[in-house]
């Protein structure tokens, strides 16, 4: 499955920033579209679906957000939490 050309993103590999329900939903919904998705989250990784993103191919990366975590990304999705 690939996103509908009728509303086309700026590429094909997004950073999700937050890893709350929403970003979690954003990196899944991104992934399920077949795009290289990155989540980052300052914060600790929570167990109960960190093994669960990355068996969907979700490159995830928790206790930091910096800048550096744009590296190789196109555009950025901001968890609204």
């Amino acid at each position: 499955m690939t996103i509908d050309a009728r509303h086309p993103l700026p590429g094909t590999r997004p950073l999700v920033v937050g890893a709350a329900r929403s970003g979690v939903a954003a990196a899944r919904l991104l992934r399920r579209h077949g795009l290289d998705v990155r989540l980052v989250d300052r914060g600790a990784p929570n167990p109960a679906f960190t093994a669960d993103l990355a068996a969907l191919g979700i490159d995830c990366r928790f206790g930091s957000d910096a800048p550096e975590q744009l590296e190789e990304r196109d555009f950025v999705v901001w968890s609204p939490g």
